[in-house]
Order: structure tokens, then sequence, then C-alpha cells
């Protein structure tokens, strides 16, 4: 190999740690996620689910649709098939048909649409991490309670979402195949429980 292959082998190389090593403004991925999502009026995709307990050793694994609007946000489980979770503005109804049973609770802390992730915990944790790797950047929050909030984001898009507590439980819903501003029944967000429902209502 002459000089000149080896100076710019040497030139490439050092350049290298340079480019991995770009700034990116935080504010801006935030910002740029935010003016995607607001102009997002119904939203459905596939979805993949997996649920670990630090204290049992467990991990669980679902899937299913996603669809959400701006009043309300419902998982469709394909497995374990007919489960599902509704979320409107109040309350937020979860059924299991394997046990004949409903929860109806109140609170919204398990509102996963972008836009409320980031109005609950962006502004109110400390940015651990934010790396770019190509065209995928991955942020890292940690909120005042040691809780962690994870997301992977494409094209200004959330395609991974992982919680995790100060137990190290956690919870992760990667998505795909996704669905902007289709038309959505209306029935879709109806609520349509048997009848002899073991139903526990925990609203206040």
């Amino acid at each position: 190999m002459d000089i000149l292959k080896i100076r710019l082998l040497i030139i490439f190389f050092a350049v290298i740690p340079f480019l991995w090593c770009e700034e990116i403004d935080p504010e801006m991925v935030k910002q740029n996620l935010i003016e995607h999502y607001t102009r997002i009026e119904t939203y459905q995709a596939d979805f993949q689910q997996a649920n670990y307990w630090q204290e049992l050793d467990l991990k669980l694994n679902s899937s299913g649709k996603i669809f959400y609007n701006r009043s309300y946000l419902k998982l469709q489980y394909e497995d374990p098939e007919g489960q599902f979770l509704l979320l409107d503005s109040l309350y937020v109804t979860m059924y299991d048909p394997g046990s004949n049973q409903a929860i109806i609770a109140s609170g919204s802390e398990i509102d996963i649409r972008p836009l409320a992730i980031i109005s609950r915990y962006w502004d109110n944790s400390l940015l651990q991490s934010l790396e770019q790797v190509n065209d995928t950047t991955y942020v890292s929050l940690k909120t005042a309670n040691d809780e962690f909030i994870d997301l992977v984001v494409y094209d200004n898009r959330i395609l991974e979402l992982i919680y995790a507590d100060l137990d190290k439980n956690w919870v992760k819903y990667r998505f795909r195949n996704e669905r902007i501003n289709a038309k959505l029944p209306t029935e879709l967000f109806e609520v349509h429980l048997p009848e002899d429902i073991n139903l526990i209502d925990n609203r206040q």
C-alpha cells in the first residue's frame, strides 16, 4: 500500500469518532415529536408487549392492535385473545374473558399516547442519555421516583416504549404497521361486557 493510501486511511479512521459524537439537541427531538403527533387525529398499529416482574422472575408476552384518537385509547389484544384495555378521559376499563373479570378504575397513568408520555415525563424527568445511531434516536429519562422511560424514535415517531419502575419491573411496547388519520368507527370504543361479569369497580 503506498503512502498516500495509508494517509487517507488514517484520516478516515480519525474522523469516525467525530461522526459518532455528533451532539443531539434533546429539545429539538422533543419538539419534533410534539409537532408530528399534534397532526395526528387517529392512530392505529400492531403492537407487541412484554411485561416482566422482578420478584417472580416472570416474563409474559402479548400482542394485538392499538387504536387511539383525541378522546380514547384502546389496546385490543389478539394474544391473549379477547382481552382489551380502554381508556377515556375519566376511566380505564380492563377486561379479561379468560377469568370473566373486568376492572374499572380512575386515572390515566397507563396512557401511552406519545403526547401524554411527553407531557407527563419529559419535562419532569432527568435526561439520562440521548444517543443517535444512523437515523434512530434512543432517549432515556429518569423520573423523581427513580422510574425509567426509554424511547426509540425513528422519523419523529416513537417505535418502542419501555417503562421500568423502582423495583425493576418493566413493560415494553413495540409498534409497527402504523396507519395515520384513518377513520376509526365509533363502536370501536364502546364497552360491551357479559351480564355475568365479575366487575371490580375502583372508581373514586
